[in-house]
């Protein structure tokens, strides 16, 4: 797919290909050194314009995929004081799951705890990588790489 600001040149299209000799031969059209094609100059184009953004150019299928990374290590900051203290975290206590056995039934209880030691690291860490992974995405839809085709 293309949108209005991709240059395609499509060779069946841009050369005249008659050789009836009432237009340019394809010898004219193509020239005769590798600097003079209308291939090489398109491509010479498009690097051109890639290069004018360099970062966004070079990088843009990795960069397409950081919020969606950065989203997965904001869950696993988030979800990490599961697994190391066994509890559900929320902002300044934790829920701890007790199983609770009496002669009669069992029970499960959740209880409130303080959090383990720097459980503020994760917390804060997690926010900061959803807020990049928000920041990401729309510096991502704004600023789409130039991507020339050459058909």
């Amino acid at each position: 797919s293309t949108c209005d600001r991709d240059a395609m040149f499509i060779c069946a299209l841009s050369m005249y290909q008659a050789q009836d000799r009432a237009g340019p031969s394809i010898e004219d059209q193509i020239g005769t050194a590798v600097s003079e094609s209308p291939f090489r100059r398109v491509l010479e184009h498009i690097r051109q314009r890639g290069c004018e953004r360099p970062l966004a150019w070079r990088w843009h299928r990795m960069l397409r995929y950081l919020p969606a990374a950065l989203w997965v290590l904001a869950a696993c900051a988030y979800y990490t004081p599961l697994f190391l203290w066994q509890c559900m975290p929320g902002f300044d206590h934790c829920a701890t799951f007790t199983p609770v056995a009496d002669e009669w039934s069992e029970a499960e209880l959740w209880t409130w705890t303080p959090c383990g030691p720097r459980f503020w690291l994760f917390l804060g860490s997690a926010i900061a990588l959803a807020l990049g992974a928000v920041a990401s995405s729309m510096a991502w839809r704004r600023a789409t790489p130039y991507q020339g085709r050459m058909l």
